[in-house]
């Protein structure tokens, strides 16, 4: 991550992908062959969305997931993805960026959150795509959905789960994967149809209908 902190990604830099540090980080991941240290270059990506001049900043925030997005799917075209933890990270910038958009802002803050969630939901897309196995993110929305609280910030959480259910719904198909229904998973989504929040009770049954 140090990388996109040395190249300065700045609103008027134009598209990530012909950035010098997007040039950076891609043939780092070619020509590193090994999958742990190529995961480990997507991980830092992600994790770099925590920078101190970046975390509050949707534009910066958009070109640094338009990187990861490019990097994952440079990695899964030639190997699966194995361990996929930073997909919690992504998530959660997405349930923020959700709560941003809900809040009273400015045309320029809105639309710009917008751009975001869309280049959150392409790079979850991505990832989900090259996953070997898609236990663990099943797991994961069934962890987040253990404690749902009401109001704008579970309407954001369950957003950004409706989100990651549809990349993954999208992977399994293009995959041809025959997978139940995770049962940790239909438990949480049953509890939380039966939620105080009428827009919980609606996203637990979208998620369901994914």
């Amino acid at each position: 991550s140090q990388c996109l902190s040395y190249f300065g990604y700045k609103g008027n830099t134009g598209a990530p992908q012909k950035g010098l540090a997007m040039v950076v980080l891609s043939r780092m991941a070619y020509f590193i062959e090994n999958t742990g240290n190529q995961r480990f270059i997507l991980a830092s990506v992600i994790h770099h969305l925590d920078h101190k001049n970046v975390m509050n900043d949707p534009q910066l925030k958009s070109y640094v997931v338009q990187v990861a997005t490019s990097l994952a799917m440079q990695i899964r075209s030639g190997r699966r993805l194995a361990e996929i933890g930073f997909v919690g990270d992504l998530c959660r910038h997405l349930r923020k960026s959700f709560q941003a958009s809900s809040e009273f802002v400015g045309e320029q803050e809105f639309n710009l959150n917008i751009s975001l969630q869309s280049s959150i939901e392409n790079c979850l897309l991505e990832i989900a795509n090259g996953v070997i196995d898609a236990q663990p993110l099943f797991d994961l929305m069934a962890i987040t959905l253990e404690n749902i609280p009401s109001g704008v910030v579970g309407r954001a959480t369950i957003g950004s789960l409706i989100v990651l259910a549809r990349a993954l719904t999208s992977a399994l198909a293009n995959l041809r994967v025959q997978q139940g229904f995770p049962e940790s998973l239909l438990m949480q989504l049953l509890k939380v149809m039966m939620h105080t929040d009428v827009e919980a009770r609606i996203g637990a049954h979208l998620i369901f209908s994914v």
